[in-house]
């Protein structure tokens, strides 16, 4: 999961939270889309930032769980859901600080995991399952080795790197000395064990534009930041601890 340190200087300036305010468009369908299905209620946005689609959850009418390690991130994201006049359970830590959420219908894990070694990465993967009941969804994007920051920065092992962040120029603070693990294709199967992955996509990353306004989406497309979106579902066998 994520380092505090490094990612408090984003969530503690006013342009940054305003950028990384906005909630992904492909996650606003995906949660759309369970609201459609009916059968999923409680719902976990881990690594929650500043809110973003913590907020997108609970104007939907979920019940929403959300954690991150920075204390900037989860001051954000309550003053985010107080604003809604809604409620949600937001902790700062990662998922197994909490230890009664359990049985959840569903996890947000948007960049997320991949902010570490390897054996991170699976332990925060194996944390989303735990979280889950048998047939859960979770919702996990990871950098694959044709993103930008690949090999760039310090290794610190096969595929993991320690680099200036995606947008040095944009964040002075931004993921400094923050792990960047990167995967291919042929990772994913191994990497979700105890999940069925439903669907997968790879493609570049978009942001929003700095010109939008609040009657007008805007958005712009990375180039070269190329991700991996997974839609996985848990399977039905018991939870191993």
């Amino acid at each position: 999961m994520r380092r505090a340190s490094a990612w408090d200087g984003i969530w503690s300036d006013a342009a940054s939270r305003k950028l990384w305010g906005v909630a992904d468009r492909r996650v606003v369908a995906t949660v759309e889309r369970w609201k459609r299905d009916g059968r999923i209620r409680r719902v976990l946005d881990a690594g929650c930032g500043a809110g973003r689609h913590t907020v997108v959850l609970v104007r939907e009418g979920f019940d929403v769980y959300a954690c991150d390690r920075s204390p900037d991130a989860i001051a954000a994201c309550r003053l985010a859901v107080h604003e809604t006049g809604r409620h949600a359970r937001v902790w700062q830590g990662d998922v197994a600080d909490a230890a009664d959420v359990r049985n959840l219908d569903a996890a947000i894990a948007f960049n997320v995991v991949y902010h570490g070694t390897e054996r991170q990465m699976r332990g925060a993967l194996r944390e989303l399952r735990a979280a889950l009941r048998p047939g859960g969804e979770c919702f996990v994007t990871l950098p694959s080795h044709r993103n930008r920051l690949y090999g760039r920065g310090r290794q610190v092992e096969p595929n993991t790197f320690i680099s200036k962040g995606m947008f040095p120029r944009l964040f002075a603070r931004a993921e400094r000395d923050v792990l960047h693990h990167f995967v291919e294709e042929s990772d994913l199967a191994d990497l979700f064990q105890g999940f069925d992955i439903a669907s997968l996509d790879h493609s570049e990353l978009w942001l929003p534009s700095r010109s939008r306004t609040d009657e007008t989406e805007a958005w712009f497309r990375v180039p070269q930041a190329y991700f991996w979106t997974v839609l996985a579902k848990r399977d039905e066998l018991p939870d191993v601890r």
